[in-house]
C-alpha cells in the first residue's frame, strides 16, 4: 500500500496520469493499442457471477474514418469454457505476463474468434484508457489467427479491414 502525503500529491499524480492515458477522441486511437474500459452485456459480454459490468482489456485491430475501433478483441485471464474446444482453442492467442506487465498479473488469452465494434463516442464516454501496445512480434500472429478463423464471415473481415476487398 502506498501512503500518500498530507497534500495528496500521489493521488493527484495518479489522477493526472490517468487523465493523460484517457482516450479523448479518434486521434488517440491506433491499430494495436490495448485499451482498458468498463464493458457490459450491451457490449456483447457474457457476464457471470452476478456482475453487471467488467473492466476489460481490448486490442484495436482497425479504425474506421469515424474513429471507431473495429475488430476489437478481448483479453481474458482464462480461455472461455465455450471456446476451450479443439476447434476454437488454436484461435486463443497466449498473452504472456512478462511481455505485458503493464496490464497482466499472469499469462492470459486473446480471443481471436470474435470481432466487434467499439464506437468512438462509447470509448470516450466509458473513459477508456490506453494501457500499452501489442508487441510488434505478436501483432502479425494475432492478425493471422483472425484471418484464418473460418467462424468469422469473410464480409465481416473485409468490413473490419482484416482482409482486403477483392478487386473486380
Amino acid at each position: 500500500m502506498i501512503i500518500d502525503d498530507a497534500k495528496n500529491s500521489l493521488a493527484s499524480l495518479r489522477t493526472e496520469i490517468s487523465e493523460e492515458a484517457r482516450v479523448k477522441g479518434k486521434d488517440d486511437l491506433h491499430v494495436g493499442d490495448i485499451l482498458s474500459l468498463e464493458m457490459d452485456e450491451k457490449d456483447g459480454l457474457k457476464l457471470r457471477g452476478g456482475y453487471k459490468t467488467r473492466d476489460k482489456f481490448v486490442v484495436v485491430m482497425g479504425i474506421n474514418s469515424k474513429g471507431d475501433a473495429i475488430g476489437a478483441l478481448l483479453i481474458n485471464s482464462e480461455i472461455d469454457y465455450t471456446k476451450d474446444t479443439p476447434e476454437l482453442k488454436p484461435f486463443q492467442y497466449p498473452m504472456k505476463q512478462e511481455k505485458y506487465p503493464e496490464i497482466l498479473d499472469y499469462d492470459s488469452w486473446l480471443d481471436c474468434t470474435d470481432l466487434f465494434l467499439l464506437k468512438n463516442r462509447k470509448i470516450v464516454a466509458k473513459k477508456a484508457e490506453f494501457k500499452c501496445r501489442v508487441q510488434e512480434d505478436d501483432f502479425p500472429k494475432i492478425l493471422e489467427l483472425v484471418k484464418d478463423y473460418e467462424g468469422i464471415a469473410r464480409h465481416i473481415k473485409v468490413k473490419y479491414g482484416i482482409i482486403p476487398k477483392e478487386k473486380k
